[in-house]
């Protein structure tokens, strides 16, 4: 299926954020100004557009596009869409240049301080990215997380949100009993379509996005992107879908360090900047100068 939330469809998308302007809007945090490319994959967009069968995002081993039977193209090479919008709340007079900040930056401030400890329950909000953690004294938790595709160090974006009883909600503050809260069913969705095709592949996920799980299930091991304990956790993840591709990376990154030593230690680029020592060197000649003692005696 394509669809972003619940419920699950092959013809269509369900999501919710926060729109503002775009001077506020910060997607980690569920802040946007539009959708733009997110809502289907580029694959399925291509196809449309080529009067093909679109892929739902699938791929076979080969990561070639497989056959899905989707609507949502014709043969004529056009992408048709329908949309209808539920409005939950407006609000305004958010600003991240207030005091206490708003807008952006306070809804930043918020995540990165939200709790995530079993004392206390976490607030959830559609449209927000969370990172589930490894912790020690959960890992009964943690392993039935797994049994739900739902793994530690990966972003996952929650799409939609609804009570216990099935009612649509924007977020978990909305409810005021704890009970209820807890109850409050979130659908999830890995950011990035790369992303999934990663976890089809490498966790042989047998089921599609995206995963419902309930807040009292989640609260105590999540925290988001923008919490310091979540950077072990993205960068384990990362290395464990894809080490050739980071460690590539990584090495690139550190090569300038190798290279600086080599350059001041062992081997030097001169340039002569006057004629004082003609004929035997010139003005603008280069030199490179060995620094290894005696290898050439």
């Amino acid at each position: 299926t394509i669809s972003g939330g619940l419920p699950k469809s092959n013809t269509t998308w369900s999501a919710a954020m926060t729109f503002c302007a775009e001077m506020e809007a910060v997607e980690s945090v569920g802040r946007a100004t539009d959708w733009g490319s997110s809502i289907w994959s580029a694959g399925d967009v291509c196809a449309a557009l080529l009067g093909t069968n679109a892929t739902n995002g699938n791929a076979d081993e080969n990561g070639d596009a497989t056959d899905a039977n989707n609507d949502n193209y014709n043969a004529g090479g056009a992408l048709l869409a329908q949309g209808e919008i539920t409005v939950f709340d407006t609000r305004s007079g958010e600003s991240s240049f207030s005091f206490p900040p708003k807008g952006g930056i306070g809804a930043v401030v918020k995540a990165a301080t939200a709790s995530s400890s079993s004392s206390s329950f976490r607030e959830f909000r559609v449209g927000e990215v969370i990172v589930p953690k490894d912790m020690r004294g959960m890992e009964t938790q943690i392993n039935y997380l797994e049994q739900q595709f739902i793994y530690p160090g990966i972003d996952y974006r929650i799409m939609t949100m609804t009570d216990g009883e099935g009612n649509e909600i924007f977020s978990t503050e909305s409810l005021s009993d704890p009970r209820q809260k807890k109850q409050a069913l979130l659908a999830l969705r890995p950011c990035g379509w790369k992303l999934q095709t990663q976890l089809w592949k490498n966790y042989g996920m047998n089921t599609d996005w995206p995963v419902q799980i309930s807040a009292g299930a989640i609260s105590d091991v999540v925290t988001t992107r923008f919490n310091t304990d979540s950077a072990i956790p993205r960068i384990v993840s990362a290395f464990r879908r894809d080490w050739k591709t980071y460690t590539l990376a990584l090495a690139v990154a550190l090569t300038p360090i190798p290279a600086s030593l080599l350059a001041r230690n062992f081997v030097s680029f001169y340039v002569i900047p006057s004629a004082s020592m003609e004929p035997t060197l010139l003005k603008g000649d280069v030199l490179l100068v060995e620094k290894f003692p005696r290898v050439y005696e």
